[in-house]
């Protein structure tokens, strides 16, 4: 990983991210950081092609302070861990989703993801790599890790 300044301009937004909302007092918050230090209290962190992976709210709050540049950890991996799982529910159907926070992910876990209707939990049947953004819906967190049975 490499901390640099990077052009806001440049940071492309993945989809996922660009639909949320944050709440306006985190921003308030973080742009009142800004305001009294003159900096960003911490950086954000964007793969080596721009796409941003972290720090969507400090991002907002460098375009609406007019900034042109911005603090980053750049990432050298560029790929990204992708998970198959199937809804624990009634599912025998098989949907993917980016482990974009690279949360410790075995098959058999049980995670919880972001999806159309908000928060589900998913069983991992597959774990794979890209070294394209998919577009997929983020893995929130693992809920339960699988055992490891002894042979």
């Amino acid at each position: 990983m490499t901390r640099m300044m990077i052009d806001v301009a440049e940071i492309e937004i993945p989809s996922y991210i660009a639909h949320s909302k944050p709440s306006e007092s985190k921003i308030e918050a973080v742009l009142g950081y800004v305001k009294e230090n003159g900096t960003m209290d911490k950086p954000i962190l964007v793969d080596s092609y721009g796409l941003l992976r972290d720090g969507y709210i400090r991002y907002l709050v460098a375009k609406r302070m007019g900034m042109e540049m911005i603090d980053a950890i750049v990432t050298e991996d560029s790929s990204y861990e992708y998970i198959t799982a199937m809804f624990l529910k009634n599912s025998k159907k098989t949907y993917h989703w980016v482990n974009i926070k690279n949360l410790p992910i075995s098959i058999g876990d049980i995670v919880s993801v972001k999806n159309r209707r908000g928060k589900a939990s998913v069983v991992v049947t597959g774990i794979y790599r890209s070294d394209r953004w998919l577009g997929h819906k983020p893995v929130k967190s693992v809920i339960k890790k699988c055992s490891k049975k002894s042979e």
